[in-house]
């Protein structure tokens, strides 16, 4: 399991903490039910948003990081073949 899908399943579980968290905070400060739906549905959107980004992010970094191992492999060989000679 890698740390990319790791990290999707982490960050829905933690949205829909978050929103029902927030939701259930507000209704105990006695505000309508309605607001606390509110409140509670941002919470979850604003966890999801931030999860996704942080997804973008960390799909690109492993990218990157595998294109990085590529080239060193590459400038080795490269090294290799010129010393030989």
């Amino acid at each position: 399991m890698s740390i990319l899908s790791t990290w999707k399943a982490w960050s829905l579980q933690a949205a829909v903490f978050a929103g029902s968290a927030t939701a259930l905070v507000a209704l105990l400060q006695h505000t309508p039910p309605w607001v606390a739906c509110m409140r509670g549905a941002g919470a979850w959107l604003a966890i999801i948003l931030l999860g996704k980004l942080f997804a973008l992010a960390l799909n690109k970094v492993e990218a990157l990081s595998a294109e990085s191992a590529k080239d060193m492999a590459r400038k080795r060989a490269a090294e290799g073949e010129g010393s030989e000679a």
